[in-house]
């Protein structure tokens, strides 16, 4: 399944929460609401045909000149062979988002990571 596949699955359940396609990057990636980053990890995850079992990477970028943050998840899937990068604006006033550690264990590391360079703070962390 590709890039595309994948984001047209999760449009029909998540539909206005994903947005901005990317499949012309080198890594494919679209973006993903803040308040809705767990249930669309947790369907990633869980959904067969999809099985992203492995976060590899969890990440931040700076924006000043747009005043914001962007959390970038990188998700593999060992039994397809497939990848995709999830992407959440947070603004510089509001640098929040929901963990993600109760979908894959890894990101508790990665999160503080991410909380001490970046300051953003992960609920339920």
């Amino acid at each position: 399944m590709d890039a595309s596949e994948i984001y047209q699955r999760l449009e029909q359940h998540f539909a206005g929460d994903v947005s901005d396609f990317n499949g012309e990057a080198l890594d494919p990636f679209f973006k993903v609401k803040d308040l809705s980053i767990v249930p669309v990890c947790t369907f990633l995850s869980d959904e067969p045909g999809l099985t992203f079992e492995v976060l590899s990477d969890l990440t931040a970028l700076d924006l000043p000149k747009d005043n914001k943050f962007q959390v970038v998840y990188h998700l593999y899937s060992y039994p397809h062979h497939h990848q995709i990068v999830l992407k959440v604006d947070l603004p510089r006033e509001r640098s929040r988002v929901t963990t993600v550690e109760g979908v894959w264990k890894a990101a508790n590391w990665l999160e503080r990571e991410v909380f001490d360079l970046f300051g953003i703070h992960f609920e339920g962390h």
